[in-house]
């Protein structure tokens, strides 16, 4: 499970308009989760070191949110992972 700090958006008044999350994942970067400006209450994920650009999570809780951007996270390292063993396998594996 990955550690998500929240930052709020505020106008400038300082009422807190919406909420976005972080994550560092390691050797990927940052991941983010959002609402859309122009869809209120729809959330998506960014997490532009693993390609995901605006990958939509529905119109959900914060808590959902988060744990369907987890669950898109870890289809898309799987994903990468057999992306590499297929690309080492071409290349040929190192003999032990």
């Amino acid at each position: 499970m990955l550690t998500w700090d929240d930052k709020p958006e505020k106008d400038q008044s300082g009422k807190i308009l919406s909420m976005t999350y972080m994550a560092r994942i390691p050797h990927w970067g940052e991941a983010r989760v959002h609402p859309h400006i122009h869809h209120p209450g729809e959330m998506f994920l960014n997490c532009p070191g693993l390609g995901i650009k605006m990958y939509p999570l529905g119109k959900v809780s914060n808590t959902d949110a988060l744990n369907l951007a987890e669950t898109a996270l870890k289809k898309t390292l799987e994903q990468h992972g057999i992306w590499c063993l297929e690309a080492l396998a071409a290349i040929g594996l190192p003999e032990d």
